[in-house]
């Protein structure tokens, strides 16, 4: 690790996994951050479009049910993600969106461009490097109407632990992670606002990552990260439904 850090590659890693999301976050009266999640934007040889999970998608739409005044944005690029929905799996707990040229032009990111969609799953064993941008490093500059918010990157280098066609996971074991990266978490971290954010596996005779899931949930008392899998989403951005993945995971199983 330290090797790999001190030559570059692993900050340029972080960096470039920054640049494909981030934060999805809405406010109310022009002064009062509700919430946020992360969101990922992904070209395929059909379409464009940003990933995130369901479950911040919900809590957007209950704000908005409950404030008038709603007002969401993508980075730095306004956004609305209910007229633009694509697809969404409460069972999956993911979503999909279209990205207007508005939000695409501003928002301040890359897009992850792959010639191949899906990728292949991630699977025990796999290194990986995952990131999003939690609340409790989220800030608002000074003033009653405050005209920036700022989010730290929270990333994780790790090798997953468990996994099968549906998901990943891992225990990132604060008492001993590598953290290069500034100021650290505390242990048992609050990572809520990271939903969403990508999970790339790294690639090390290209020494490039490639993105292969998404961060869905995580648990601060035993430390662990759940991702799910990007091949649940086809080309065209619409997210998998349960009865066609099992029956692809049967027919696959047949074949041995």
């Amino acid at each position: 690790m330290d090797k790999h850090e001190a030559s570059g590659l692993l900050p340029a890693l972080r960096a470039r996994a920054k640049s494909f999301c981030a934060p999805l976050w809405w406010e109310v009266g022009g002064h009062t951050v509700l919430a946020n999640g992360t969101m990922c934007l992904i070209a395929t040889p059909k379409a464009l479009f940003g990933v995130t999970n369901d479950h911040v998608l919900k809590a957007y739409e209950t704000h908005r049910e409950q404030h008038d005044d709603v007002f969401c944005q993508l980075g730095s690029g306004p956004f609305d993600p209910i007229p633009n929905l694509i697809s969404r799996s409460e069972y999956w707990d993911l979503a999909t969106f279209r990205i207007p040229e508005l939000t695409l032009r501003h928002w301040g990111g890359s897009v992850f461009a792959s010639d191949t969609w899906p990728p292949p799953a991630i699977r025990t064993g796999d290194t990986v490097m995952l990131g999003g941008f939690p609340a409790n490093r989220r800030t608002t500059s000074a003033g009653p109407r405050p005209q920036n918010m700022f989010s730290d990157f929270v990333s994780f280098l790790a090798r997953a632990e468990n996994s099968s066609d549906d998901h990943m996971s891992f225990r990132f074991d604060s008492e001993n992670w590598y953290w290069p990266q500034g100021l650290a978490l505390d242990r048992y971290p609050d990572l809520s606002g990271a939903s969403g954010g990508p999970c790339f596996r790294l690639v090390a005779e290209n020494e490039t990552i490639e993105l292969v899931g998404f961060i869905y949930e995580a648990h601060p008392t035993y430390e662990i990260i759940r991702v799910r899998q990007a091949c649940l989403i086809g080309a065209n951005g619409n997210v998998e439904g349960e009865t066609e993945l099992l029956t692809r995971c049967r027919a696959r199983k047949s074949r041995f």
